[in-house]
């Protein structure tokens, strides 16, 4: 079985407890899923399952979508709810003209630096154990993406978010630093994302409904590069991981299919050779 499957992730459990129900549900060993959603968020987990897991560099680059609700006047060491509180403040002077305007701070290319409490690597070791620790290393700030925020709801203290953003983005960092341009904090209180590539919320399969027949989109589904159909003999050149010589796609990646329609191969163009390589193959 190769594909990948829309999950709904539900509130407290990890992505990689939903792997491990995927495996056992589906009886397959090499299972992945597409970005770690934190245990207290929801929504969109793409899971790759079979031969689609060698796919997994090419979804990873794909933008994402969320809802955020956010508490302006608390700030947590792990930057949402479930952290220690660390400060607390009186948010009730910042006005909605105030929180779109810092807004504008965070639009187009920004640099993020991941939080303590993440799965982000220090020195081999991931934030969050030398955080439990009680360590505060210094981190390299990392270039990211948002491609669109605004604010859907706001209450005084509460404000709802709507975010498109590159792969990477950490949207508690994104409600801390906004807290800290506000001056008053703030504390990311509930997470979804609603869309990762083209798996959109409204289409996810709740994990307690998922079934071995349930649909599962093909390995194709994430790629969006030009397709070529080969001949037998490139099929049987690229089975045997030898380079082709196709004509220029305008892209570094393209989708090589058999005869009889099925995904044989991803090939990658050595661009000083002008030859294209198999980089991924998945017909045996």
């Amino acid at each position: 079985m190769d594909g990948i499957l829309n999950v709904l992730k539900p509130q407290g459990m990890t992505s990689m407890a939903v792997v491990s129900q995927v495996k056992r549900i589906f009886g397959e060993r090499h299972v992945g899923h597409g970005g770690t959603l934190d245990p207290k968020a929801c929504g969109v987990l793409p899971i790759l399952v079979g031969k689609a897991t060698r796919l997994m560099p090419f979804l990873l680059q794909k933008s994402k979508a969320y809802r955020a609700e956010v508490e302006l006047g608390m700030a947590t060491d792990t930057y949402d709810v479930e952290g220690k509180i660390i400060s607390m403040s009186n948010s009730g002077a910042v006005t909605y003209e105030e929180v779109g305007k810092a807004l504008a701070n965070f639009r187009g290319p920004i640099w993020q630096i991941p939080p303590m409490y993440s799965a982000a690597r220090w020195e081999g070791k991931r934030l969050y154990e030398l955080a439990r620790k009680g360590l505060d290393v210094e981190r390299r700030p990392k270039l990211v993406h948002i491609f669109h925020l605004e604010v859907e709801g706001f209450n005084q203290p509460w404000l709802t978010l709507v975010v498109e953003c590159s792969s990477g983005t950490y949207i508690r960092s994104l409600v801390s630093d906004l807290g800290r341009v506000l001056g008053c904090g703030a504390t990311l209180i509930n997470l979804i994302r609603t869309r990762y590539g083209s798996f959109l919320v409204e289409d996810a399969v709740p994990l307690s409904k998922l079934v071995r027949d349930c649909f599962i989109y093909p390995p194709s589904s994430i790629l969006d590069f030009d397709r070529v159909v080969v001949e037998r003999e490139e099929e049987e050149a690229i089975r045997r991981g030898q380079c082709l010589m196709l004509e220029d796609r305008g892209s570094s990646y393209v989708q090589a299919y058999t005869q009889e329609g099925d995904l044989l191969a991803i090939l990658s163009l050595d661009k000083e050779r002008e030859l294209w390589h198999p980089d991924k193959v998945f017909v045996n």
